[in-house]
């Protein structure tokens, strides 16, 4: 009686370490073909083979050209690799970081970063839905600060659609107002 007790709690035991070893380990996927955009392509106009693997709740997807050369990672939240969200590492032919960045529902959001080939930073600043958003800082190849400029991402959308709405009599920017002069202008 007591030898089937142990072996059943032996099959368990197994069991049990067999499923937390199944569900601890990362799944990897791939290859899928990417254009220079990081959307899908199709395997013939592609110039990026990529492999994906779960991460927590994300998918983090690296990015290869011919041959084998690594190109970046980015993370997606959903397994068909259509919605860019979360950190983007993007690297040049010898291997370094180009930039890095985040993306929140397909769009750029949040830090960015860059560099030139000599590895000092090029610019900086915080993007809100692909707009540079707050203080944005440029340097010169040999490290020298070139320029500090602030931008507001809200004050920009709030233009466009001033603009856009072609009827109001209300405007609010003096861009809207000339726009309604001449639409070339802007």
């Amino acid at each position: 009686m007591m030898p089937v007790i142990v072996k059943k709690l032996f099959v368990n035991v197994i069991s049990a370490i067999v499923l937390i070893r199944s569900f601890s380990q990362e799944i990897a996927m791939g290859p899928f073909h990417f254009d220079e955009t990081y959307s899908h392509a199709h395997p013939e106009n592609a110039p990026y083979k990529a492999y994906s693997q779960k991460v927590n709740n994300s998918f983090l997807t690296t990015f290869y050209s011919e041959p084998a050369i690594k190109v970046a990672t980015l993370t997606f939240s959903d397994k068909l690799l259509s919605q860019k969200h979360g950190a983007i590492t993007v690297y040049n032919e010898n291997g370094s970081v180009m930039f890095t960045g985040n993306y929140k529902y397909n769009r750029l959001h949040g830090r960015w970063s860059s560099w030139y080939p000599n590895l000092v930073i090029c610019d900086s600043g915080n993007l809100k839905n692909n707009l540079p958003d707050g203080v944005w800082k440029t340097w010169y190849p040999d490290g020298e600060l070139r320029s500090v400029r602030t931008f507001n991402s809200y004050k920009y959308e709030s233009l466009m659609n001033e603009i856009r709405r072609n009827n109001n009599p209300l405007s609010f920017f003096y861009l809207t107002s000339m726009s309604k002069q001449n639409k070339n202008l802007i």
